[in-house]
């Protein structure tokens, strides 16, 4: 008996979209039968789920909330987004130029070391140091 209502609930439900068109000529689609069964127009179910359904004003105000909630949501993400790349970019900026300083202290170094000899053993080896952790990706 469970199989069997498993089965039926995972039927596929169907709704029919009605076209009906009034004595004036406009157009509407809606889900129930059209008012005057003359006016019905039969429409091709591939394209039924792009068509816009007839609603109560209520529905439709309804609608329109939900849509509104849902693009100021995404305006909220793409700014939050935004702004998180835009502090990223910034910390890479300052860890690139953090990274400049120490080669640059390092050459400067080496220039110091061939004129005129070994600054300090301790000196290079925390410079060196320095500058791995400085230039790591």
């Amino acid at each position: 008996m469970f199989r069997y209502l498993l089965l039926v609930a995972a039927l596929p439900v169907s709704a029919e979209i009605q076209k009906c068109v009034d004595l004036d000529g406009e157009t509407t689609y809606q889900d129930r039968p059209c008012q005057v069964p003359e006016h019905r127009v039969e429409i091709n179910r591939k394209y039924a789920n792009e068509l816009p359904l007839a609603t109560s004003p209520e529905a439709q105000k309804v609608l329109s909330a939900i849509a509104e909630e849902r693009k100021a949501r995404r305006k909220q993400h793409i700014r939050q987004r935004n702004r998180a790349i835009r502090e990223f970019a910034r910390e890479y900026e300052r860890k690139k130029a953090r990274c400049r300083e120490i080669k640059e202290e390092y050459h400067a170094m080496q220039r110091y070391k061939r004129r005129n000899g070994s600054p300090g053993r301790d000196y290079e080896s925390r410079l060196i140091k320095r500058m791995r952790e400085a230039c790591s990706s």
